[in-house]
């Protein structure tokens, strides 16, 4: 099946403000993370019951992926929605900056706040992916993919720095609802730039409304795989999202400086910047298979090395590593799943994957922190934690031959 007749100015539209939304989308990814740095830090507010909200978050998150993957099918606006999940996270910056201003109910607002982040973040990356695959096709896709993911990695390293400075020039509170209003702007131009475009599920191709409505029943031949890849992506996700977490946290320990701990992120994640579309061209020449084996298993090892280095440069360099490696799912994984599965059923598979695999995979890491935290320390919760990162490439390692023998979906 071949991918519907689009001008030139259309892929690059597409192009551009999926772009633009990816980096809005992925700027909040480390967004919850320093949070937990500043509120302890100014606050003096306990570490372990600020990772509930980030437990609430994801979960929520991942939740919330399938319904509105399947509102996607059945509506075709998807660009209306990712530029909706955009302003949603703007709001909830705004709501993260009242805790600095008003002191009772604090753990509320927070809890609150988080679970709003947690709603924005399950719009963009299945609806991206969808909107990519049905403009370039399943051939073409896994490059822009990495070139649109490439964005994501741009908002996560430019991001954490813009809020640092806010926070450094205005203060915590200020600093991060200036942060916010920044998001809202944002999905602004991104609504304006994706309203022209008919992206989505062609309507020829899309089954009724009923049928949408039970889109879990059209997967068909291909539920095996989808929830194969996804079991895989759960434990994978707890490993990445339950580390990241308290990542910078980590690292504050270390450098002990609240602004350092930003500028080493910030640098450590501009390498994925470079990783996405790498990765995204490898796919089509490699495969999904051994992409996914090759960053997994360098993901771990990096990660591992990191929790034995204690220099600053050392630091900030396997962290980047890591990051080149680790923050690649965008075009990996759904690339993967753009490879295998027909457009009709692809804005819910994507949900599956992404939003139970990875998102409420990321929930379970984050809980899983939580429990931990509660009777060892940070670095030892981190070496337990990386067992889990193992344990999901010995698991894909082994998949099922029916699996790899699938026939590739071209459209």
């Amino acid at each position: 099946m071949e991918p519907k007749a689009v001008s030139k100015d259309t892929d690059l539209r597409c192009l551009i403000y999926t772009s633009l939304s990816h980096m809005a989308n992925d700027g909040n990814f480390l967004l919850y993370s320093l949070l937990i740095v500043y509120y302890n830090t100014d606050m003096g507010l306990s570490k372990a019951l600020l990772g509930i909200g980030a437990v609430g978050s994801n979960l929520l998150s991942g939740l919330m992926s399938g319904p509105i993957g399947i509102l996607a099918q059945k509506t075709n606006r998807i660009g209306h929605l990712i530029a909706l999940g955009i302003s949603i996270e703007g709001i909830s910056a705004l709501m993260f900056s009242l805790p600095f201003f008003y002191h009772y109910l604090t753990y509320w607002f927070i809890f609150l706040s988080a679970g709003v982040l947690g709603i924005g973040q399950a719009f963009y990356h299945p609806l991206g992916a969808s909107m990519i695959n049905e403009t370039y096709g399943s051939d073409r896709a896994p490059r822009y993919l990495g070139i649109n993911g490439s964005f994501g990695s741009i908002g996560r390293s430019i991001f954490p720095i813009i809020v640092g400075l806010f926070v450094l020039i205005f203060g915590y509170g200020h600093g991060i609802q200036y942060f916010g209003i920044i998001a809202l702007a944002l999905s602004l131009i991104i609504f304006t730039g994706l309203r022209p475009l008919s992206t989505g599920i062609a309507p020829e191709d899309r089954k009724n409304n009923s049928e949408v409505s039970h889109a879990s029943t059209s997967l068909g031949k291909y539920r095996f795989f989808i929830w194969y890849l996804t079991a895989v992506v759960f434990v994978r996700s707890a490993f990445y999202v339950g580390s990241t977490t308290y990542l910078a946290d980590y690292i504050n320990s270390i450098v002990n400086s609240d602004f350092l701990t930003s500028l080493i992120l910030t640098v450590s994640f501009i390498p994925p910047i470079i990783g996405q579309p790498y990765f995204g061209n490898m796919m089509t020449r490699k495969g999904g298979r051994y992409v996914i084996l090759l960053t997994g298993y360098v993901s771990v090892i990096s990660f591992a090395i990191l929790l034995l280095v204690r220099n600053d440069i050392l630091l900030t360099a396997v962290l980047g590593l890591y990051a080149f490696v680790a923050f690649t799912g965008f075009p990996v994984l759904l690339g993967y799943v753009g490879q295998r599965v027909p457009r009709h059923i692809l804005p819910f598979s994507n949900s599956i994957v992404w939003g139970v695999g990875n998102t409420i995979g990321s929930s379970a890491g984050a809980g899983i922190m939580v429990a931990l935290l509660q009777f060892t320390t940070l670095k030892n919760s981190f070496w337990i934690l990386l067992i889990l990162g193992v344990a999901s490439m010995i698991a894909f390692q082994f998949e099922p031959v029916r699996n790899r023998k699938m026939e590739e979906i071209r459209y």
